[in-house]
């Protein structure tokens, strides 16, 4: 297993990088994988709720550091043709410019004989704002409006994912395929670009007490790339640590606890550096995480167990 994953950490790496991101990520990327793959709808055992939220850059010299916020709300259907629904909701801001986003999502499974194959849709709306204060450098551009405002757009996204019984996946999120044009007027100077998630990942007991999870995403929009590599592990299933590291930019410290009954409450805490182009920003980032695993909440009969373990 361990062999699968070294290969796929390979094929990633020599991809180009310096993808220019568009929309929003997160440092805990490998316990909401929902976020950036909508094949994991209804991929899980019970029903859940994570909360996520992100300060970055803190100390931004050039106006209000980005911010961002992100709910995930996720039941599975058993036995059903459907295999769960979901709902994303994103809130972002980066200085003038706001950007919120929710999708709703159905999931669909597939049985195979090493593991299960699932498909996830997420149609939604993003809308866009501009901050009528705003005073550009250059008044002339004419993707800037002269006073605040506001569009609103339809969009989607799509995923295939696949976990096998021993416990690794693979899988790919296609994200904003209707390509939103958030121009003002102006058409074609903001385009939302569509983009791509391949992740990967694996659970490997180091002892009787300790598993480790290494994970893997390459995010591109087919001219530029990014690739997040890292692993967490976790001690009695009850306190957990890890590190991930974003190609040629930075690096991500993470720390965590579960709580509650069947370790159902998940608190989380990264601290980010920069260790490259300092000078286009500042060098830290904070974020929190927290999910809530909601196991009443499970539509259409007995529940299996074929997913892999880290994502409880």
């Amino acid at each position: 297993m361990i062999n699968r994953l070294l290969v796929l950490l390979c094929l990633l790496s020599v991809s180009t990088l310096g993808y220019a991101q568009q929309d929003p990520f997160f440092s805990h990327f490998a316990l909401n994988p929902l976020q950036y793959n909508a094949g994991w709808i209804g991929a899980e055992q019970s029903g859940y709720v994570t909360l996520q939220h992100r300060s970055q850059w803190l100390g931004y010299p050039q106006g209000e550091a980005p911010t961002t916020q992100h709910l995930t709300f996720a039941i599975p259907f058993i036995d059903k043709k459907i295999s769960g629904a979901a709902l994303n909701i994103v809130n972002d801001s980066q200085g003038p410019f706001r950007r919120f986003e929710a999708k709703v999502g159905i999931g669909y499974n597939h049985q195979l004989r090493t593991g299960t194959l699932s498909f996830g849709l997420m149609p939604g709306v993003m809308s866009q704002s501009i901050d009528g204060n705003l005073i550009p450098v250059n008044p002339d551009d004419p993707a800037i409006p002269d006073n605040g405002q506001s569009e609103l757009q339809p969009n989607l996204d799509a995923g295939v994912l696949f976990t096998h019984r021993n416990g690794y996946y693979v899988g790919i999120g296609f994200n904003n395929l209707l390509a939103p044009d958030f121009s003002f007027g102006a058409e074609g100077q903001n385009v939302i670009e569509r983009s791509y998630a391949l992740s990967g990942g694996i659970e490997y007991e180091l002892t009787k007490d300790i598993d480790i999870i290494p994970s893997v995403i390459l995010r591109t929009d087919l001219n530029t790339y990014t690739i997040d590599f890292g692993a967490l592990a976790y001690f009695k299933d009850k306190m957990w640590g890890g590190i991930t590291y974003r190609l040629e930019e930075s690096a991500n410290i993470l720390l965590g606890y579960n709580l509650l009954k069947d370790n159902a409450l998940k608190l989380g805490y990264s601290f980010e550096y920069v260790l490259q182009n300092q000078e286009a920003k500042q060098a830290t980032s904070h974020e929190l995480f927290v999910r809530f695993n909601l196991p009443n909440i499970i539509l259409g009969g007995k529940k299996p167990v074929y997913t892999p373990r880290f994502i409880h």
